[in-house]
């Protein structure tokens, strides 16, 4: 039941996120970085600008880790990936947009960050990678730092970390013991279960949950330990089970709507469709039910 829930949450959780871009979008031109907290952050999707396609998942995979590292340090405050996410979609941007020096700064004005950090990484001979990386503020698209690692793709999560740590020494941040080693704690020393989660997140994001389901599958079985990805499988099952019916009782309306529409003689009439709520109504309809389900959950406990 708590998963249920979790689930239930986290598609409340997109649509809030989707009527927030939406309206940040609409309300563009009065935003002012000037007054964001000098601490905020967003980490964009890094570019693939290499040969090797099937590196593709770790352009949100990699901004996903950064996104979790940097969030361990108590001094930042780090925008939630599902935000980007859903300003990226109502925008129509792809990853060459997020990294392009004339839209990436206004993505980061819209999702509230005072800095941006965007990159690219490629393939090089002999299992190499690079990953080049930079902190720019969303106002000005001044330079606070540019980093770039390079090393083995086998050594790719020992690279995040030390780019972690390049930001955090171009931010001008210092960080306790506590938060380097909750910092260095690596999820899953398994490549390929990593790409097979990155794919996962990928595949989420489109509304593709059997396909997701595949992917954190895979990358259950490639690293057993891999609690996230075990945490991201349960969600998505639970998801396409509250996604999926709503979605086949539309279809199968549609469908008997449209067969009394074409049987009998041409008078036949289709059933009117009730028009779409309104973002208000879909705003209170979502705060309801976030409230029952946090009321759940305190029961549960």
């Amino acid at each position: 039941y708590r998963d249920l829930v979790d689930a239930r949450i986290k598609v409340l959780y997109r649509q809030q996120m989707q009527i927030e871009a939406q309206k940040a979008i609409r309300q563009e031109a009065q935003l002012d970085v000037a007054r964001y907290p000098t601490n905020t952050i967003a980490v964009l999707y890094f570019e693939n600008r290499g040969s090797k396609r099937e590196l593709d998942p770790l352009q949100k995979g990699l901004a996903e880790m950064l996104i979790t590292d940097l969030s361990k340090v108590q001094s930042l405050k780090v925008v939630e990936r599902i935000r980007l996410q859903k300003l990226v979609e109502e925008l129509n941007f792809s990853e060459t947009n997020l990294v392009d020096p004339r839209t990436a700064p206004r993505v980061g004005r819209l999702v509230g960050a005072y800095r941006i950090v965007k990159g690219t990484f490629f393939d090089m001979a002999g299992e190499k990678m690079r990953i080049d990386a930079l902190v720019a503020k969303s106002k000005s698209g001044e330079l606070d730092g540019t980093s770039n690692i390079s090393g083995e793709v086998r050594n790719f999560f020992t690279l995040e970390k030390e780019l972690v740590f390049k930001i955090l020494k171009d931010l001008r941040i210092k960080i306790t013991d506590d938060e380097r080693e909750a910092i260095l704690t690596i999820p899953t020393e398994n490549f390929f279960a990593f790409l097979q989660y990155s794919r996962g997140l990928d595949y989420e994001d489109k509304g593709q949950y059997q396909q997701a389901i595949d992917a954190y599958s895979q990358a259950v079985q490639a690293d057993p330990k891999f609690s996230q990805a075990k945490s991201n499988l349960n969600t998505a099952q639970k998801t396409q089970q509250i996604v999926e019916p709503a979605v086949s009782t539309s279809t199968q309306n549609q469908t008997s709507n449209t067969t009394s529409s074409t049987k009998g003689t041409k008078t036949a009439v289709i059933a009117p469709q009730a028009p779409p709520p309104s973002s208000a109504a879909v705003r209170e309809n979502a705060n309801s039910i976030a409230n029952r389900a946090g009321s759940s959950l305190g029961n549960i406990s």
